[in-house]
């Protein structure tokens, strides 16, 4: 909980002022809520990621690899112009 915590200040404020003129202060449970949902965002979009990787990652590497041919087919074509023009 370390890392949620630091990602916001000491305590969470509200817009309602006191008395003196400061804002108020959030309960602590609060401040816990929030970390707890921090971290599980994060862990959400890691395992989002992950599964999309896990899921993309054969057709992306067809998709390279057919990319690599096709530049490799325009080098040569590049090539053989070049020598025809000397």
């Amino acid at each position: 909980m370390v890392g949620g915590v630091s990602l916001y200040s000491d305590h969470i404020f509200r817009q309602k002022k006191d008395e003196n003129g400061y804002l108020k202060v959030w309960g602590r449970w609060v401040e816990v809520l929030v970390t707890i949902m921090i971290i599980v965002n994060a862990f959400a979009w890691w395992m989002a990621i992950t599964y999309a990787s896990w899921i993309l990652g054969p057709g992306l590497q067809e998709l390279l690899k057919g990319m690599g041919e096709a530049v490799d087919v325009i080098k040569s074509m590049f090539n053989d112009m070049s020598m025809k023009q000397s």
